[in-house]
C-alpha cells in the first residue's frame, strides 16, 4: 500500500495537466473498523468531490475489479455475570454464567439465513476462567454478525441480542453486549467506476484483466469515507 501511494504521488507530482488537489490517505486500523470511521470525519475527506479506494488482495487473478460490494457488519463483545458456587457441595447457589453463553453460542449458530439476502454470525472467542468444581460466575466470549446492506445486518444484530437475552434470562443471569466495531455497506457511484474503466484500460490494462463488479462476502471500512464523501 504504501509502494502504491508513493509511487501515486510521484506520477501526480510530475503531471503537467491536473489542475485539482489530491489527497492520499493511509487509512489504520481496517480490521478494527474504527481507522475509516476516524478519516471520514476529517476536514480533508469532507472537502472531497471523489473517492477511489484501494483493496488488495481479493483472490489470486491478477484482475482490476472497478467496483467492490462490502458487507454490512457490525463486532462485539458479550458478557455474562452469575454468581459463584462450589459444584458439588451447593451448586444450588450459583449462577451459571458459562451455561448461559454456552447456549447462547448455540443459538446464534441457529439464526437462520435471511430470504432477502446473504447474512453471516460468528464467534470467535469464548472464555471462562475457572476450575472444574466452581459454578462459573463471570464468562466472555467475541462475535460478529453481517448482512449484504445496512438493513440485513441491524435484523441480523437484533436476532443475535434477543438470543443473548433469553441464554441470560435461562441462566438467571446478567448479559453485557458493547460494540467493538462497525462496517457499513455504500454503493459506488456508476460514473466513478466508468472513468475508473476508461482510466484502466488507458494505461495499457487489457479489457480481459477487468472486472466492472464483485461482491465481496467480507467487510471494509473505507465505506465510511464512501459515506461522507456522496453525503
Amino acid at each position: 500500500h504504501m509502494s502504491i501511494g508513493i509511487g501515486l504521488a510521484r506520477r501526480i507530482s510530475e503531471s503537467e495537466n491536473l489542475n485539482a488537489d489530491v489527497y492520499l490517505f493511509f487509512q489504520p486500523g481496517e480490521e478494527g473498523g474504527t481507522g475509516g470511521l476516524a478519516f471520514s470525519r476529517t476536514e480533508q475527506v469532507e472537502r472531497l468531490d471523489y473517492l477511489v479506494a484501494s483493496h488488495l488482495g481479493i483472490w489470486q487473478k491478477r484482475q482490476l475489479v472497478c467496483e467492490l460490494d462490502f458487507m454490512s457488519s457490525g463486532t462485539f463483545e458479550v458478557e455474562f455475570h452469575g454468581k459463584t458456587a462450589h459444584a458439588a457441595l451447593n451448586p444450588q447457589d450459583g449462577r451459571n454464567a458459562l451455561l448461559a453463553a454456552s447456549n447462547a453460542v448455540v443459538g446464534l449458530y441457529d439464526i437462520p439465513g435471511h430470504p432477502d439476502g446473504e447474512t453471516r454470525v460468528n464467534v470467535g472467542k469464548l472464555r471462562s476462567d475457572n476450575a472444574h468444581n466452581v459454578i462459573s460466575d463471570h464468562a466472555e466470549f467475541t462475535m460478529e454478525v453481517r448482512g449484504e446492506n445496512d438493513e440485513l445486518c441491524a435484523e441480523m444484530e437484533a436476532r443475535a441480542r434477543d438470543v443473548i437475552e433469553k441464554a441470560a434470562a435461562g441462566a438467571g443471569v446478567d448479559a453485557e453486549v458493547r460494540e467493538d466495531g462497525r462496517y457499513i455497506s455504500v454503493p459506488s457511484s456508476p460514473a466513478l467506476k466508468a472513468a475508473v474503466r476508461e482510466a484502466a484500460i488507458k494505461t495499457g490494462i487489457p479489457e480481459g484483466a477487468i472486472l466492472d463488479r464483485y461482491s465481496v462476502m467480507g467487510s471494509e471500512d473505507a465505506t465510511h469515507m464512501m459515506k461522507t464523501v456522496i453525503e
